[in-house]
């Protein structure tokens, strides 16, 4: 039986409990940046740096009620400026603000969205 990277990393975050505070949206004044609703959204790891699809997960792992994951394998014509693993919503869009403080939270250091 064979496991993804994912896999390993949503169970190993679940056995560890990490990011069990992730699960409310933090609303710290500092933390915020004017951000719209989008389609997709990822955690980075760095301004303007690529997706990092550990905190990504993480982020999956605490919020899957709402969002699921796609995999956008190379920069594509609908937006997305960075190859990897993006959360998209169950239903309506994703809150910019709201998912950038998901992955501040679990480590990562931003988050991009289109």
């Amino acid at each position: 039986m064979q496991f993804s990277a994912t896999t390993i990393v949503l169970a190993m975050a679940y056995l560890a409990g990490i990011g069990a505070g992730a699960a409310i949206p933090q609303a710290s004044s500092n933390q915020l940046v004017a951000r719209d609703h989008h389609e997709h959204c990822a955690c980075q790891v760095a301004t303007n740096g690529e997706v990092d699809n550990v905190t990504t997960s993480l982020v999956l792992a605490n919020n899957s009620w709402r969002w699921h994951q796609e995999q956008f394998p190379e920069q594509t014509s609908q937006g997305a400026h960075y190859e990897g693993y993006y959360l998209v919503a169950n239903s309506g869009k994703i809150n910019g603000d709201t998912f950038y403080n998901e992955c501040r939270a679990v480590g990562a250091a931003d988050s991009t969205c289109f």
